[in-house]
């Protein structure tokens, strides 16, 4: 009976000692809007502890899936979420096989060239670096600012060819992963227009600020309710500014809930999926043609 106390009283001290990710750098909050609730996963991504990595496409070599490719490397990964990620179109329209579904827009998977196009509707460029380090630039400002391999800036206009050829020889030779989409927000200034589509749905938002201690902080804002892009964006931005001691919001990116939208959250002691709706997606991640993933190392 001794013996079965110590090893119950142990587990209990290695779950809490060494559980999946640390939460005073990970935390959920609940909110509601209107009779509406939604969830918010906090982030600290100060310290380097919690880090993203993306799934933008299948393996070119094995012709693994997207899920195929996360479930072997999340292995013994301290998984904190998992997120459907950006945009994707059938080459041939009349084949919905979701293995040859491409990405919209610029993408690039781990240094490896996935599509060059451009897409001009989506002003975000989302940059996620091989140490788990992820920035988001504004195309619309035409110049870029990256880091070499060395960690030294470089500044790039992608609308001029020398330039754009460099971007990417710099994308393979860092392994950088790289995807577009929309932005809806961008240093503290709504995007979105009055015009804007009105069409409602579920929404869900990548967004990025820095709290009066200088640390950069990032929030997975999850609306599992129908609003318009408008009233999605407004959403979040009020929730950051109410709740959040920002002194900047840095931006606000649309991730994916039409054809694809797949989220997992995971307890911060034991691992396991939560079944919180406000934490979830209504389809599963081996549905998802792309995945972005925050963990914690």
């Amino acid at each position: 009976m001794r013996l079965f106390f110590l090893s119950f009283l142990f587990l209990n001290i290695s779950i809490t000692l060494f559980g999946q990710y640390d939460q005073k750098l990970v935390k959920f909050d609940f909110k509601e809007i209107n009779g509406n609730p939604f969830g918010v996963v906090k982030l600290n991504m100060t310290n380097q502890r919690v880090k993203v990595k993306y799934f933008a496409s299948k393996d070119a070599n094995s012709s693994l899936s997207v899920y195929q490719r996360f479930s072997e490397w999340a292995f013994n990964k301290k998984l904190i979420l998992v997120s459907s990620g950006t945009y994707y179109y059938y080459p041939d329209k009349n084949n919905r096989d979701k293995t040859t579904a491409r990405p919209v827009g610029i993408c690039i998977d781990n240094g490896n060239v996935i599509n060059k196009t451009t897409d001009d509707k989506l002003d975000a460029l989302a940059l996620i670096y091989s140490s788990g380090r992820i920035a988001v630039e504004n195309l619309k400002n035409k110049t870029i600012s990256v880091k070499d391999a060395s960690g030294n800036p470089l500044n790039l206009n992608l609308s001029n060819a020398l330039d754009k050829n460099l971007f990417y020889k710099w994308a393979t030779d860092v392994k950088a992963t790289i995807f577009q989409t929309h932005l809806f927000a961008y240093k503290g200034s709504l995007l979105v227009g009055q015009n804007a589509n009105s069409f409602k749905d579920y929404r869900r938002f990548l967004a990025a600020g820095i709290n009066n201690n200088n640390e950069t902080v990032q929030y997975i804002i999850n609306l599992p309710f129908n609003s318009t892009i408008l009233e999605g964006s407004k959403y979040a931005l009020d929730y950051l500014k109410a709740n959040e001691n920002l002194k900047e919001i840095s931006f606000l990116i649309n991730l994916d809930t039409g054809a694809q939208n797949a989220l997992e959250t995971y307890h911060p002691k034991t691992g396991d999926k939560l079944a919180n709706s406000n934490f979830s997606g209504v389809k599963p991640i081996k549905e998802a043609i792309n995945l972005i993933v925050y963990y914690y190392q």
